[in-house]
This record gives structure tokens, sequence and C-alpha cells, in this order.
């Protein structure tokens, strides 16, 4: 079960990760375009020279269409992500993630023909349920609650396509760190672009924001190595569906973030939030172990 301990240490990566994310995009830098652009380029020399350093003959390999275009969808993911990470309590919208492996599962029966058993896919529905629970908060206006919930589908949408893709490139028989190297080239594209655009001057917290996020990306990375080798060894569904019990952890962590250092998260804890939260989480994560026993 190789494939499950590196699917665990992505996850543990992650929940740090998103943690910091919401730090950096809603009290630093306060642009989910530049942070977009930031994270894009540095998550991308990081997979270039990692690729290098581990496979020094990657460039006169075949080049990967699949992992190239893997980078492109992952960039796009990145926005979506960062603008309702900024408008959302972190807490709500990584389980609202959670979607993800439904996704992947259903992408999966019909690409590489994966199967499982009826107990598989009603984690799957608890899994969605529990989403819909945790998502559920009361805005002051129905068009926010929407659109927030749309853009969430949409960065899930293209997280999956991203490990899809991943998945593609091994089955044409790339090896690991080409499918990285290509993953990084591709991954600069979107981030480029945007550079061409006007951007907000950095403040001095701005540069913080900067640091953590070249933190962020050394963490992403070594989870998102963890992540694609388990993909490629082991099962897109299932790899996909360990991730659905993150929000566990990443609740525990806002919560005590919440009590002793509010500066860093800071997110509403009232009885009745706690409930929900811990009752949709705890249906997220019987979904989830149900789908990978």
């Amino acid at each position: 079960m190789s494939w499950l301990i590196l699917t665990l240490v992505a996850m543990v990566l992650w929940s740090i990760v998103n943690i910091m994310d919401k730090h950096v995009v809603s009290a630093e830098l306060r642009d989910e375009v530049s942070v977009t652009r930031i994270f894009g380029i540095i998550m991308g020399i990081f997979f270039i020279v990692a690729a290098f350093v581990f496979e020094p003959t990657v460039l006169s390999k075949s080049f990967s269409y699949a992992a190239f275009f893997a980078g492109v969808v992952y960039s796009a993911a990145l926005w979506f992500y960062y603008y309702v990470m900024r408008r959302e309590e972190v807490s709500r919208f990584v389980p609202a993630i959670g979607l993800e492996p439904i996704f992947a599962s259903i992408a999966a029966f019909f690409l590489f023909n994966e199967h499982y058993a009826a107990k598989n896919y009603f984690g799957m529905l608890l899994a969605i349920v529990g989403v819909i629970l945790i998502s559920y908060k009361k805005h002051s206006t129905k068009i926010k609650s929407k659109h927030l919930f749309v853009f969430i589908v949409i960065s899930v949408l293209l997280f999956v396509s991203r490990n899809l893709l991943f998945k593609l490139s091994s089955i044409a028989g790339h090896d690991f760190w080409v499918t990285i190297f290509w993953t990084g080239m591709g991954s600069l594209l979107l981030p480029l672009i945007l550079s061409l655009f006007p951007h907000p001057h950095l403040r001095a917290c701005g540069w913080e924001g900067v640091k953590h996020l070249v933190l962020c990306a050394f963490l992403s990375s070594i989870a998102l190595f963890c992540f694609t080798k388990a993909l490629i060894i082991g099962s897109v569904s299932l790899a996909s569906a360990v991730l659905a019990t993150k929000p566990l952890l990443v609740f525990l962590m806002v919560l005590i973030l919440s009590k002793f250092t509010p500066k860093i998260i800071n997110e509403p804890m009232s009885r009745r939030t706690i409930i929900q939260k811990i009752a949709a989480i705890v249906v997220i994560v019987i979904g989830g172990i149900l789908i990978v026993t």
C-alpha cells in the first residue's frame, strides 16, 4: 500500500499549505491574481529543477503533451482556488474540495475502466452529502453563495483534470520525472501571461506573503510529487478519495489557530457552527473510509 502512504503524506502537507494559503491571500497579498502568478511561477520552477536533479537526461526524453496540459490546467485551477479561498472560510472550502473523488471516480470509470463495490459508491454519496452540509452558510445574497459554489466546482474539476492527465502521461509511457518536468513547463504558461498585465506594487506585508508562498510552493511540490507517484502506481479514484479525509485535519488546525493565534486564522466558531462542521466532517470521513475499504 505504498500509494496510500504517499497519499497520506501529501494530505498532511496540503493541509498545512491550505492554512498558509488562506493567511497569504486574505491578510498579506490580498489579490488572487498576484498569488496565482507568484505561486505558479515558483511551483513551475520547483518542478523543473527537481526533474533535472533526479533525472538529468529529462530533456533527451520524449515530450509529454498530457503532462504539459496538466500544468496549464493546474495553473488555471489555482486562480479559482485562490479566488474562493480569499472569500470563504478555509474550514468550509477545503471540505468542499471533497467533491474531487466523486468526479475522479466518474472520469476513471470511463477512461481507465476502474470499477468498485456498492459500498465504495455509497461512500462517495456520503462525501457529497457532507460537502453540501459543511458548505451551507447564509450569505447576504443568494448570488454570492451560488457563484462561490460554481467556482468551487470549477476548481475541483480542474484539479481532477490535472490528476487524470498525470495518469494519462504515465499510460503513454512517460516516467515520473518526465511528467513532473513538463507539468512544470506547462504551469508557467498562465502565470507568465498574467505577468504581462499591470499588477499592484507589493507592500511590506506583501513581501512577507511572497516568502510564505515560497514555503507553500516547496511543501505543495513535495505533496504533489507524492500524490503524482501515488496516482501512477495506484488508483486515481482511491488516491483521490483518501484526500476526502483531509477536512478533519484542516478543521482541527483552524480550531486551534482561531483559539490561540487569531492573527493567522480567525474563523467564527459558535457552538452551532462547530456542530455543523463536525457533523459534516464525520460524514465526509466515513464516506472516505467506505471508498477506500
